[in-house]
């Protein structure tokens, strides 16, 4: 879709708002559990995504304008949604497993991916401004910190939020409902409140350095070991991508913060939850025992490969759609890419990496387009894709996907916006060197070329 261009802005406060009171309705539904159920599959935040798609639909029917961006992954949720649909119609009607539940199937389907696909329409065609999406990022951001706020006032036992519970060994389970769940989810968000604190300034940064603090505490009070490791293999593969838009000074400015935060979070989380994350990173994670050491994923995939080795077409077709869950295992498969292979296939498992591979590199190609604060905004999001890529391989994930392919959206319309329009007012010349802005004090423009 070509976006209308920067020095003709319309007035998208209207829009930007309803996005971020959907994604507050969302959280809220979330954490205090409310009950915003309208049917099987449905809930009100579904009502209105899918109404504010119908209008964009018809909208884009109307002034026939539309160029449909992101050609590719589109082409991956597609395949993706329609090879799910076929095999789930095969296990159903053809091979008939014992115990398929067709009707919960459909509905997970429709949850899990369609839902997916749609929120990240709505957030890219809603809006077609770069201030606009970044705004709503913003909001998304503030959202974030609000809803790990409650969930260590929770924790702590200053409140009790219906939402969110803790488990039987005394981990959090946090605002996602599951521990490494809701870690995955603070992973894919720190890049973006590091970037937000050093493109901020004064009162803004001492908020989102708080915001920070609140979410690391978040992390470390769900005692998820996999969360930690896709916070270190982003933040490393980050370094390495970017190295060459990052100041020296922006990198210790970086590091600071972070063992500061640590070291206040830490603490804190220690003085309620420390003989747990004593166990937990220390007890188990020095085991001789490997299986002990990946808290038994090792037994789970080595029983699911083992599984599709009896049917060795599955390696390539995959049992079906949710079929895993049909199927006598005791656990679930802990591995988001090995539970797209086990259900549908190399299709599944190919479309299911591409979509990330896609929306991360278009991400990086768009940085040396801009200055700040898009560039840092998309290169938070190209990190945070890292580290809930890099999470995913330790946890199946379920409602984060909601946030994701939000801000996925979000941060893609700052991207095509990048590739069309290049005011000299946002983007470097290649003529020149570009003056250091005053709202980039760590170098991050001025060091690019």
């Amino acid at each position: 879709m070509v976006p209308a261009t920067e020095l003709s802005r319309s007035n998208e406060t209207g829009m930007s708002l309803l996005l971020v009171a959907l994604l507050t309705l969302v959280a809220a539904e979330q954490v205090f559990a409310l009950p915003l159920s309208m049917g099987p599959g449905l809930s009100m935040e579904n009502a209105l995504i899918y109404v504010v798609l119908s209008a964009l639909i018809f909208k884009m029917a109307v002034q026939r304008s539309t160029r449909f961006e992101l050609r590719a992954l589109h082409i991956c949720f597609f395949a993706l949604i329609g090879y799910a649909a076929l095999t789930l119609i095969v296990a159903a009607l053809v091979i008939q497993y014992p115990g398929y539940r067709t009707i919960k199937y459909v509905i997970s389907l429709k949850a899990r991916l369609v839902d997916q696909l749609v929120f990240f329409a709505v957030f890219f065609y809603a809006l077609h401004h770069s201030r606009s999406a970044f705004n709503v990022m913003k909001a998304l951001l503030l959202l974030t910190v609000l809803m790990n706020v409650i969930a260590l006032l929770d924790g702590f036992g200053y409140i009790e939020a219906a939402g969110l519970v803790e488990r039987e060994d005394g981990r959090a389970q946090g605002i996602m409902g599951e521990s490494n769940q809701s870690a995955a989810f603070i992973a894919t968000f720190l890049p973006a409140l590091v970037a937000m604190t050093l493109v901020s300034r004064g009162v803004a940064r001492l908020f989102w350095i708080g915001g920070l603090l609140v979410c690391v505490a978040a992390m470390f009070m769900s005692a998820s070991r996999g969360g930690l490791v896709a916070v270190l293999v982003a933040s490393l593969w980050g370094l390495a991508c970017f190295h060459k838009y990052v100041s020296t000074r922006s990198i210790l400015a970086v590091t600071g913060v972070a063992l500061s935060v640590v070291a206040i979070a830490l603490p804190l989380v220690m003085a309620e939850y420390g003989s747990l994350l004593f166990n937990r990173f220390v007890g188990d994670t020095s085991s001789v025992d490997i299986v002990d050491v990946s808290s038994g994923r090792l037994d789970i995939w080595a029983g699911l490969l083992s599984t599709m080795a009896r049917a060795p077409i599955t390696f390539l077709s995959g049992y079906g759609w949710e079929v895993y869950d049909s199927m006598p295992f005791r656990l679930a498969p802990h591995n988001h890419y090995l539970a797209l292979w086990f259900n549908l296939g190399l299709v599944g498992l190919a479309c299911g990496t591409a979509l990330l591979v896609i929306v991360a590199h278009s991400a990086i190609r768009a940085v040396s387009l801009l200055a700040n604060p898009y560039r840092s905004a998309l290169m938070a999001f190209a990190i945070g894709t890292v580290a809930i890529a890099t999470a995913t391989f330790f946890v199946d994930l379920y409602k984060p996907w909601t946030y994701f392919w939000a801000y996925a959206g979000l941060a893609m319309r700052i991207a095509v916006n990048a590739r069309y329009q290049q005011p000299t007012s946002l983007v470097e010349t290649n003529t020149a060197a570009a003056p250091l802005p005053k709202h980039d004090p760590f170098g991050w423009v001025a060091n690019a070329r």
